[in-house]
């Protein structure tokens, strides 16, 4: 309402068409309306998105009509139900191309705020056209212009940047257990690699823009996929993974163009200079292992089944990352282990999904709240 006029105007003095000065026009406006809840609800804006919106909006305008003109059409005459799934072809055409182009360079750009982010709402007023009546006060627009900009940067330097040393960050994800691992001023992400989102989430609200490297563990087409993602978005430094039987992931890894992967072997030579280390026995890939201190942190998955490794490998172990031990996927614990005789029962275990919003402590054992 504020700015959408204005821009429809700037646009057609330089010779854009009406209908695409409008749309423009309109989706800029929008953009900046948003961009203050944006930042602070998320700590992230993306890069792309005036540029999607204008490209996708005649797309999206015929698919939810189509949707709309469907449902309508079905509630009236069930028989013609069909159309309902010809007209979801578009809804799932315009999720993949606003999924194709979340995955370009650079998509998202971090960005934290106080709320003091909001006083951007009052400036947009001021700048406006029902505050400004008459011609452009520029000694005022300018300064205020100037400030929203300051509102829109200052969590930079107002927000602190969250301390992240010796912490195990999971992933919410129902699929697999995934964690973000701190440790002597490096990042590690371990476990499996099968969904890409949750895993971007994660690094997203936490800034980290910089992995030393990835421990998959397991290689096939689906945690290759999500290596090429990552690889695109980061700065990543190596990809590991145990070896494997298959080669669907190692070829999915060569068109994806992935040229940082090693796979780790039972002499334990690749990778050895990270502070994430594979655990193997009788040659096979148990898990991956962080030594600190007097002890050290496991970390078990889906593709690396807890409840199936030696109890001298559970035993060396302070805390463990793994899937719960009753065997329902859907939950994902922090195991604060005790010296254990069998496996028939579960140590004391702290699952991730109940608190997450917290960070895991691995030398002391506990969870702890970040400073938002």
């Amino acid at each position: 309402i504020l700015f959408a006029d204005f821009f429809k105007k700037v646009l057609r003095k330089i010779k854009i068409p009406k209908f695409l000065a409008s749309g423009i026009g309109t989706s800029f406006a929008v953009q900046i309306g948003i961009l203050p809840a944006l930042i602070y609800a998320f700590g992230q804006i993306q890069v792309y998105s005036l540029f999607a919106n204008i490209i996708l909006m005649p797309l999206i305008a015929v698919a939810f009509c189509a949707v709309f003109v469907s449902l309508i059409l079905s509630a009236i005459l069930p028989f013609m139900n069909f159309l309902l799934r010809l007209s979801s072809w578009g809804l799932w055409l315009v999720d993949k191309c606003a999924e194709g182009i979340s995955l370009l360079p650079y998509a998202v750009l971090p960005l934290r705020a106080t709320s003091a982010i909001f006083l951007m709402y009052p400036t947009y007023f001021a700048i406006s056209r029902f505050f400004m009546l008459g011609k452009a006060k520029y000694p005022v627009k300018i300064p205020l212009v100037l400030l929203c900009g300051v509102l829109a940067l200052h969590g930079i330097v107002a927000v602190p940047p969250y301390n992240l040393e010796n912490v195990i960050i999971p992933v919410m994800d129902t699929n697999t257990v995934v964690s973000v691992v701190t440790a002597n001023g490096k990042t590690y992400v371990v476990g499996d690699l099968f969904s890409y989102y949750p895993l971007m989430k994660t690094l997203t609200k936490y800034r980290i823009n910089k992995i030393d490297a990835v421990y998959m563990t397991n290689l096939d087409e689906k945690s290759a996929q999500s290596a090429i993602k990552l690889n695109k978005e980061f700065d990543i430094g190596a990809f590991y993974s145990p070896e494997t039987e298959t080669i669907d992931g190692l070829g999915a890894l060569s068109d994806g163009r992935v040229e940082n992967y090693y796979m780790l072997t039972y002499d334990g030579k690749n990778g050895a200079e990270s502070d994430i280390k594979a655990e193997f026995s009788d040659g096979k890939f148990v898990c991956y292992k962080l030594g600190f201190a007097s002890s050290s942190a496991l970390f078990f998955g889906y593709a690396a089944d807890y409840s199936k490794a030696d109890l001298s490998v559970i035993n060396s172990a302070a805390v463990i990352r793994a899937l719960s031990f009753t065997g329902d996927f859907a939950d994902r614990l922090f195991i604060v282990n005790e010296t254990l005789s069998d496996l028939t029962k579960p140590p004391r275990g702290y699952s991730a999904s109940d608190k997450p919003e917290y960070v895991f402590d691995y030398i002391n054992g506990e969870y702890s709240e970040l400073p938002d």
